[in-house]
């Protein structure tokens, strides 16, 4: 038996009311009427205002005046409850506190729901910070804690809508004209076949991106309700790339896709799209590395690891990674190939995207953000500052066949980022130093950059090797080699410091 969800109590049940054609009584024509008629005429409410002339709002008087309301120019009446044989709600919009008190228990003596502006206790429900654009309607409540910071968490929830609020209404509205055809043209309302409607929705609604949605056209629609269409007319607009198995016996839809960068570590560094693109992914291909916390929005069901890339064991693993990304594309699967930092650097993604072209499929890349500019930037590094570094240069600590990198001759302006380099410490720095770098070149070795646990230890070239043993740093960590090291940290009096952690 399923473990039943715990009951906290003190929550509001959250639903949408449909007013249209339903009497609304407004208590009032000040500033808070004046949200409330709003929020009532665009739910299709008849809408009465009661309040004396001299108390409305301009905007109160330009509705009364376009005769969107109608308005009883005095203050509420009991009898006012029976207006057009009874109203279904009140809003009462009144400074008296006695006055709403009164009105609300009127109201509740006959089941009339009610609202008092600023008056939590006297509520039967409570407004939510609203967003609306077209069919989408976006509500957020503190049950009445703290409405300016619902307006707060409104704002960042629109921000983060998949692709925009403007994608994702028309995503909205292309599904609502979708199930609308559904229904015109399997009208059987029998147990089974709304139940085979309604599972076909909810696997259309989870594997679709956005976007899939937004720029679903008529002709998608009319294939996916079973409407004959002209193959010329399907192939143009690309609906073998849907999805779902179409009624007209295209075959198999084609496989997608997504290469992601899951950045330097923490998932609320990820990018918005490549967030969205792993809670709705049929398949996450993952290296081993990526950090639990981006794991997290992934489905367990929907999680796949590469086998770990050991030393001599890296160019089979991307073989496995390839395979196993190419076996659900063969199935008509979205297929997120998730890759630390930036898919590429230093990540093959490259000859990912090589690999599946080859294979008849054309990823799609969201770039992540890559550990060479962040991890200096959360030690507060920057690796280019005027007057201290104008130039830097990436390099991986590990090439082709476990090469070393090509230094260039020394540059005192010049940051030097080398990736997975730790366990090479002493052969680079000895690579350094043949390229004449100064043995009191600064030099950072980040451990476990912006996440929680980053450390930062700090030397010289001469010095480094023998710090970061004795600190026992592992990996994953980067080097950095230049003076931009001290250009935002206190240079110690001794070159030989480790730091705490300085992630916020």
């Amino acid at each position: 038996m399923a473990e039943l969800k715990q009951v906290h109590g003190q929550a509001s049940f959250l639903a949408a009311l449909r007013l249209a054609d339903k009497h609304v009584l407004i208590v009032g024509g000040g500033k808070e009427a004046t949200g409330r008629i709003f929020f009532a005429l665009d739910a299709d409410a008849r809408v009465t205002i009661v309040a004396p002339q001299t108390g409305l709002t301009a905007a109160v008087q330009q509705r009364i005046d376009l005769g969107q309301v109608r308005h009883l120019d005095r203050n509420f009446d009991d009898a006012d409850l029976d207006l057009d044989g009874g109203v279904y709600m009140v809003l009462s919009c009144i400074d008296d506190h006695e006055e709403s008190a009164r009105i609300a228990q009127l109201c509740r003596a006959r089941s009339i729901l009610v609202n008092c502006a600023d008056i939590p206790d006297l509520c039967d429900f409570y407004f939510m910070a609203q967003y609306r654009e077209g069919p989408l309607q976006i509500g957020i409540s503190t049950n009445g804690c703290g409405p300016r910071l619902a307006a707060r968490l409104r704002s960042h929830v629109v921000s983060s809508l998949p692709g925009g609020p403007e994608q994702t209404c028309r995503a909205v509205e292309r599904i609502g004209n979708l199930r609308k055809r559904v229904r015109e043209r399997h009208a059987d309302m029998s147990p089974e076949s709304v139940d085979r409607r309604m599972r076909w929705f909810s696997r259309l609604c989870d594997q679709w991106s956005f976007e899939d949605m937004a720029k679903m056209t008529e002709d998608e629609v009319s294939a996916l309700v079973g409407i004959p269409v002209s193959i010329v007319s399907m192939v143009g607009s690309g609906v073998r790339a849907l999805p779902l198995p179409l009624p007209l016996g295209f075959g198999r839809r084609a496989g997608k896709l997504i290469l992601v960068g899951a950045g330097p570590g923490p998932a609320d560094l990820l990018t918005l799209r490549a967030a969205e693109a792993l809670k709705t992914a049929d398949v996450v291909v993952s290296d081993q590395l990526v950090s639990p916390s981006v794991l997290k929005l992934i489905r367990k069901s929907a999680l796949r690891f590469v086998p770990r890339k050991a030393a001599g064991q890296s160019d089979r693993a991307q073989l496995s990674a390839n395979d196993m990304c190419l076996e659900e594309l063969k199935k008509g699967r979205t297929v997120v190939r998730l890759k630390g930092g930036d898919p590429f650097l230093f990540g093959r993604g490259g000859e990912e995207v090589a690999f599946f072209r080859e294979q008849g499929y054309e990823p799609t890349v969201v770039p992540g953000i890559s550990s060479c500019i962040a991890v200096p930037e959360a030690a507060m590094i920057p690796v280019t500052h005027r007057g201290v570094a104008d130039q830097v240069l990436v390099l991986s600590g590990r090439g082709e066949n476990g090469a070393y990198p090509n230094i260039p001759p020394y540059y005192e302006k010049r940051s030097t980022v080398v990736l997975m380099s730790v366990l090479r410490l002493k052969e680079l720095v000895q690579l350094f130093s043949e390229q004449e770098y100064p043995s009191a070149t600064p030099v950072a070795v980040i451990e476990n950059g912006t996440l929680p646990e980053q450390r930062v230890v700090t030397g010289t070239l001469e010095t480094i090797v023998e710090i970061v043993a004795a600190a026992a740093v592992g990996s994953p960590s980067l080097i950095v080699v230049g003076e931009s090291i001290w250009a935002l940290n206190s240079r110690p009096e001794s070159a030989e410091a480790v730091k705490p952690a300085e992630h916020s």
